[in-house]
């Protein structure tokens, strides 16, 4: 007797409930055609991840000085998973902003910080600007 385990993964774009039936076979001997001797029904609920973030926007004003030298602005703003399972994501931003993460694991209910910085250096012709940017 020779028993195989599978691990089997299941990726869905939108949430709810997903059935598929599968069928599992065997070539017997030197048989040609395989004979069905499993047929599961596998069954997913598919969840939509769902974060929570401190604030829907983040605002960053600099004013520039002569002969102020020019520091990046951080900002603070928490996440916490509202979702039944833990989330594995990245947060990616374009210049002038960027964060001191990219990669993050939250548990069901836990919560992180991600500090979000803006350098108004990047931009060196010092005349008024305003980026829009999503996380």
């Amino acid at each position: 007797n020779t028993a195989v385990d599978f691990k089997i993964t299941g990726k869905c774009d939108e949430a709810g409930m997903v059935t598929e039936l599968w069928q599992c076979g065997v070539l017997i001997g030197k048989a040609r055609k395989t004979v069905n001797v499993f047929q599961p029904e596998i069954r997913g609920n598919f969840l939509k991840p769902l974060i929570a973030f401190s604030a829907k926007k983040l605002y960053f004003e600099y004013f520039y000085e002569n002969n102020v030298l020019i520091k990046p602005i951080t900002k603070c703003l928490t996440l916490r998973n509202v979702s039944l399972l833990p989330l594995v994501f990245m947060i990616k931003c374009p210049t002038p902003f960027s964060v001191d993460r990219l990669e993050y694991t939250l548990n069901p209910d836990e919560e992180t910080s991600v500090h979000v910085s803006f350098d108004p250096g990047m931009k060196t012709d010092r005349l008024c600007y305003r980026p829009k940017a999503r996380l």
